[in-house]
């Protein structure tokens, strides 16, 4: 083979590469879009009640999301409706019995059914699910709500 065929044909390899690379990038990239949305697409948000009126609560926090790949957080404030079908679970961080005021301790940690009667201004919220994408609204409808409450021992007063 001559010098300029030998070159034709590595030009020629070399474009046929790159087309091939190409493709299957855009392959990538159409195989991406097509995916259905599962039940692990969900957005979550955690941060502090605002506002509860009747069925709605106003959450201020951070947002992200479980898609994978998606890596996106931001803080927002988002107003939730509760509907009869959203689960809601209380954590509940009991002191232990012998608490002191000004003492550090290790609470006891369950998690029990929550009542939306819990639901009030400035109750921490851990985790609101929705299947509603948080980067692009204001309004969703909670899947699932965790939040927090810490509870002491009865009579506990705590030192003036």
């Amino acid at each position: 083979m001559n010098k300029k065929a030998l070159r034709i044909l590595v030009v020629l390899l070399i474009v046929l590469l790159l087309f091939v690379l190409f493709l299957k990038d855009r392959l990538k990239q159409i195989a991406v879009q097509q995916t259905p949305i599962t039940a692990t697409d969900d957005y979550l948000m955690s941060g502090d009640i605002q506002k509860v009126e009747g069925s709605l609560i106003t959450v201020k926090g951070s947002i992200r999301s479980t898609k994978p790949g998606d890596d996106r957080t931001d803080s927002r404030v988002i107003q939730f409706s509760i509907s009869p079908q959203t689960t809601i679970e209380k954590i509940a961080l009991i002191a232990p019995a012998d608490v002191k005021s000004g003492v550090g301790f290790y609470p006891e940690t369950k998690v029990v059914a929550g009542s939306m009667s819990d639901l009030k201004a400035g109750t921490r919220i851990m985790k609101i699910q929705t299947k509603e994408d948080l980067f692009n609204t204001n309004k969703a409808v909670a899947t699932d709500i965790n939040y927090a409450s810490l509870e002491f021992p009865s009579g506990f007063l705590p030192e003036q």
